[in-house]
């Protein structure tokens, strides 16, 4: 079915995905915002119900150092904006980053910046 190391993603809402890496015991090893820190858990836990797709295996490093990685991180506390689950599952494949959160912050940036080079200025259409 899925393999060690590989990141599993759910759809949360509206868009938002929750990733997380498998283990070789068959569970699924994520940054939690509801439990606040990094849990392991069964997969009907981390899905909650919701269909779960492989994000593939993106790095070079062994399923077993992505796995050992994973587990090192075991109860670190979870942030939104400083250490989510994108964040967790990038890093034990040894590139911390949040897709998901640079997309975000790109499209407010650029509404900013338009709503103010377009300040005063009456649209017609």
């Amino acid at each position: 079915m899925y393999k060690q190391g590989e990141i599993l993603s759910i759809n949360w809402r509206m868009g938002v995905e929750h990733d997380g890496i498998y283990t070789d015991a068959g569970t699924v090893i994520a940054g939690s915002k509801r439990t606040g820190c990094v849990v392991e858990e069964d997969l009907d836990t981390f899905s909650g119900g919701r269909k779960i797709r492989s994000k593939g295996y993106p790095s070079t490093l062994s399923p077993q150092a992505v796995e050992a990685n994973a587990r090192a991180n075991l109860g670190k506390r979870y942030n939104l904006f400083g250490y989510n689950c994108q964040h967790f599952a990038t890093e034990c494949h040894g590139r911390r980053h949040s897709p998901q959160l640079r997309s975000a912050v790109w499209s407010v940036a650029s509404i900013v910046l338009l709503g103010i080079l377009t300040r005063g200025r009456v649209w017609r259409v």
